[in-house]
């Protein structure tokens, strides 16, 4: 970056943000995530291996950003910048993986204190690029598994009038959002863990009194896996199992979410 832009990067991780009183914390807190999101093009693993010194910093910088009390959301996107464009280098070391994946399931899953659209937003940008680059696609699902788990015990795909509860919609698009993270060159990878959770598909999206917000996250995440098994036999057979669920959807509850999936 510009000597001014890469002096202001590198001091950023010795910012004494612990000790700075009220409202400055949150302003250099909030400062401090934008300035990482807008050096996003020059975060690379050659600048900023997570192996170095500086890389390191900014990392643990990162987390301790998303895990604030005050500006977290702005946080959580720094996070998520500082993950994806390091995600190669972290996945390469299983020790630095494993610490990574289990701080961001806390920030995901557990009591982070984060609104659900920045626990989405880790969920695609920052889980979604680190474990796509595991060496191999066991650990992809391994990891995939460890995180589904929790989240459909927090959401059981029961076609019940609890289906509008606030915390069961944001498990459910939570789950769906995990199921498509991953990119990977197996194009069939997504379609094979959506078919392992479609009782979760199908309670998302036809339960009597299933919300909107949990239809958009089932019915993107079906959309997308067909998208990218596209022209194979297991896109046609997703598709023609979904079809009349969305169309039921739309028909009974006017669905306008299904009802776009279906073009």
């Amino acid at each position: 970056p510009p000597p001014p832009l890469a002096a202001l990067l590198a001091a950023l991780p010795g910012l004494p943000l612990a000790g700075a009183p009220s409202p400055w914390r949150a302003l250099t807190e909030i400062g401090a995530a934008e300035l990482i999101c807008a050096a996003d093009p020059w975060i690379t693993p050659q600048r900023c291996s997570p192996s170095s010194e500086q890389g390191r910093a900014l990392l643990v910088l990162s987390f301790r950003l998303a895990a604030g009390a005050v500006g977290a959301k702005a946080g959580a996107e720094a996070l998520t910048v500082v993950i994806s464009n390091m995600a190669s280098q972290l996945a390469a070391d299983r020790g630095m993986v494993n610490e990574c994946c289990s701080r961001l399931r806390e920030l995901c899953l557990g009591a982070s204190g984060l609104p659900p659209s920045a626990r989405e937003r880790l969920l695609k940008g920052a889980v979604g690029p680190l474990i796509s680059r595991l060496p191999e696609e066991a650990e992809l699902r391994a990891a995939v598994e460890a995180l589904a788990t929790e989240l459909r015990a927090a959401a059981p795909p029961a076609c019940s009038e609890d289906a509008l509860a606030a915390g069961k919609v944001v498990a459910t698009r939570l789950l769906f959002q995990l199921l498509a993270a991953p990119e990977t060159q197996n194009p069939e990878l997504s379609l094979e863990l959506l078919a392992a959770h479609w009782p979760w598909l199908e309670a998302a999206v036809a339960a009597p009194a299933a919300a909107e917000a949990g239809v958009e996250a089932a019915c993107s995440a079906l959309t997308a896996a067909i998208s990218r098994a596209r022209g194979r036999p297991v896109a046609r057979e997703a598709l023609l199992r979904a079809a009349p669920m969305l169309a039921a959807a739309a028909a009974r509850r006017g669905s306008a979410v299904a009802l776009g999936a279906l073009g």
